[in-house]
């Protein structure tokens, strides 16, 4: 059956527009696609489809790339577009491969993909999305040897050290065994505040929103999101969203930010401010961050809650859980996912060191104006990787 891919190749054309190039000579997605496989072509892309119709791969090359991973996470999102429900891994990269795991649910499909990246010898990024339902026979193997032959195209010898797919085991790892990664290349960043806003819950509550905001030595402004200090990539957010990347100047004791869509925010350096952590010792512990939406507050049924959970361990190890749940008049959902690996701390920067050869930095910030006396002291509440986690113990 065909149409369980839904992906249109023409929503993956739209939505990357001019940056598609036609595939170049070096970019030979034959030496990627399983034998046997049916190839076509349409707007720039390169299709390849198992004999049973249920399995793709799409090839492009994307122009203009300086962030893989940032790259990779902009084709994952227009993969799932109006998917039911999303699981994804961080991108990560390594060396000239980069890798991106999606899991997600479409028109009743439970679906799996892996979106991989390689910059070739002459430069030029090709990708391909590689998707089927997540019960295909042998998808793991042939993900896995997906991964292993993009990395051959650039040169690499494609070997698990460099890169492996999701659901690996883990390599096992000394507990002495320094977590590290290459900094990113981003412009220099001045400082790092709290935007105020206010959310609405479930039942249409009111409750405070602090989204961190990266002031650039440059005069640029950024959402900072998920990015580590180092490695804000200013082109990737405006990309996703305009009205997250601006300029900003003092504005007598605070700080004014005008956004691409034209919104202005103030920022006051007295909220917060948002701070790095003293040490390391101050991260061992577990955290969590709960989410949810619905519609209740407007007359619906329909609910949503998310559960992410963060352990980070005293010997350098941690684990990574998340827990879906919609409820409705049609019934319960649940989906849940979980990973592990090695951690390491450098001022703000968080680098996260998987079992699978993913490697995702970040940032920890705790507020400065929290209260030693509060509930697991100034430390109880962290933004990691944007998001606020609540110490549980």
């Amino acid at each position: 059956m065909r149409l369980i891919i839904a992906c249109p190749l023409a929503l993956f054309a739209a939505a990357l527009g001019t940056s598609i190039s036609a595939p170049a000579a070096l970019a030979n997605p034959a030496a990627v696609a399983p034998a046997g496989w049916e190839r076509s072509e349409s707007r720039g892309l390169i299709v390849y489809r198992s004999p049973s119709g249920r399995e793709v791969m799409v090839f492009r090359v994307v122009a203009g790339v300086t962030d893989p991973a940032a790259a990779l996470a902009d084709l994952a999102t227009t993969m799932t577009n109006g998917a039911d429900q999303i699981t994804v891994s961080s991108p990560s990269s390594a060396g000239s491969l980069a890798v991106h795991d999606v899991e997600y649910s479409k028109r009743g499909a439970a679906m799996r993909g892996k979106v991989i990246g390689v910059r070739q010898s002459n430069g030029e990024f090709l990708t391909v999305s590689h998707l089927a339902p997540k019960a295909e026979p042998g998808l793991s193997a042939r993900m896995t040897a997906s991964v292993q032959k993009m990395a051959a195209l650039s040169g690499g010898s494609g070997s698990a050290s460099t890169a492996t797919a999701a659901g690996s085991p883990a390599q096992s790892r000394p507990a002495t065994t320094p977590v590290s990664a290459p900094k990113g290349r981003g412009p220099a960043v001045a400082s790092v505040l709290f935007e105020l806003s206010y959310k609405y819950g479930v039942g249409g509550a009111a409750y405070p929103n602090y989204e961190l905001v990266a002031l650039m030595k440059n005069g640029s402004a950024a959402k900072l999101g998920g990015y580590a200090l180092d490695s804000v990539d200013l082109a990737a957010i405006r990309r996703q969203k305009s009205a997250n990347v601006g300029t900003w100047q003092r504005a007598g004791a605070n700080y004014r930010v005008r956004w691409g869509d034209g919104d202005t925010s103030d920022l006051k350096p007295t909220v917060g401010p948002p701070r790095a952590l003293p040490g390391k010792s101050q991260l061992v512990g577990s955290y969590q961050a709960i989410g949810g939406g619905g519609n209740v507050a407007l007359g619906g049924g329909t609910i949503t809650a998310q559960v992410k959970q963060f352990n980070f361990r005293s010997d350098g190890t941690f684990s990574h859980s998340s827990k879906k749940t919609a409820s409705s008049g049609a019934g319960v959902g649940r989906a849940s996912s979980g990973t592990s690996g090695r951690w390491g701390l450098s001022g703000p920067n968080l680098t996260l060191q998987y079992g699978n050869g993913r490697v995702v930095r970040t940032t920890v910030f705790y507020s400065g104006s929290r209260k030693s006396s509060a509930n697991f002291g100034r430390y109880g509440v962290l933004w990691i990787g944007g998001e606020d986690y609540k110490r549980v113990r």
